[in-house]
C-alpha cells in the first residue's frame, strides 16, 4: 500500500512538472506570435522608425506675390527762359506713357467716368501713364504760366494714370513740346517743356 502511493505521488510530481513545460513553451510561443504580429499590423517598430526617418520634411508652399507699380506722387510746374517746365514725379520708376495733343476745340474727359475736365487754356496735352498707381482724388491746379494754364492728375483707373495740361497758344493752334525727359534713380520723373507761345 505504502509502496503504490509512492509510486502514484511520484507520478503526481512528475504530471505537474510535465505542465509546467508545457506552459512555458506556450507562452513563449505566444510572445513570438505576438512580435510577428505588431509587425503584421504595422505597430510602431524599428521599421517604422527607419520610414519616418527616410521621409522627407514638408516644403512650405511659396507664396507668389505681383510686383507694385510705380506710384505717381504729384505734378509740378514751373517758369524758365523761353518755356515752361511740369514735372511728374514717381515712387518705384518711371512708367510707360504717351503724349498727344488733343483735337483743337476737344475738352479732356476723365478716364473711367467719361466727365469732362475743365481746363484753362485753348489746348491740353494730355499724358497717361500706364502700369501705375494714384491712390489719392482728382487734383488740379492753376499756375497760370505764360504756356501752363492749369493741369490735372487723375486717380489711378485700372493702373492707369490720366495727366492734363491746359496749355495757352498765341493763335490756337498746337502748343510745341521742347522735350519730354525721363530721370531715373532716387527721385524718378517725368520731365515735359512746353515752349512759351510766340507773340
Amino acid at each position: 500500500m505504502d509502496a503504490w502511493r509512492s509510486r502514484g505521488g511520484a507520478a503526481a510530481v512528475f504530471q505537474h512538472r510535465r505542465q509546467r513545460r508545457v506552459r512555458r513553451v506556450l507562452a513563449s510561443g505566444s510572445c513570438c506570435a505576438a512580435l510577428v504580429l505588431s509587425s503584421a499590423v504595422g505597430l510602431p517598430g524599428a521599421a517604422d522608425a527607419a520610414a519616418a526617418q527616410a521621409r522627407p520634411a514638408p516644403v512650405a508652399a511659396a507664396v507668389l506675390t505681383s510686383p507694385a507699380h510705380p506710384t505717381v506722387t504729384g505734378v509740378r510746374t514751373g517758369r524758365h527762359t523761353g518755356f515752361d517746365r511740369v514735372v511728374i514725379d514717381f515712387t518705384g520708376g518711371v512708367p510707360q506713357h504717351r503724349e498727344r495733343w488733343l483735337p483743337r476745340g476737344e475738352r479732356l474727359r476723365a478716364d473711367g467716368s467719361g466727365r469732362v475736365v475743365p481746363l484753362q487754356g485753348d489746348r491740353v496735352l494730355e499724358v497717361v501713364i500706364t502700369g501705375a498707381d494714384r491712390f489719392q482724388a482728382a487734383r488740379r491746379t492753376a499756375p497760370k504760366l505764360p504756356a501752363v494754364r492749369s493741369t490735372y492728375l487723375s486717380p489711378s483707373f485700372e493702373a492707369t494714370v490720366q495727366v492734363g495740361v491746359g496749355v495757352r497758344t498765341a493763335d490756337g493752334s498746337r502748343g510745341r513740346v521742347v522735350r519730354v525727359v525721363e530721370i531715373h534713380g532716387e527721385h524718378p520723373r517725368l520731365v515735359i517743356d512746353i515752349a512759351h507761345p510766340r507773340r
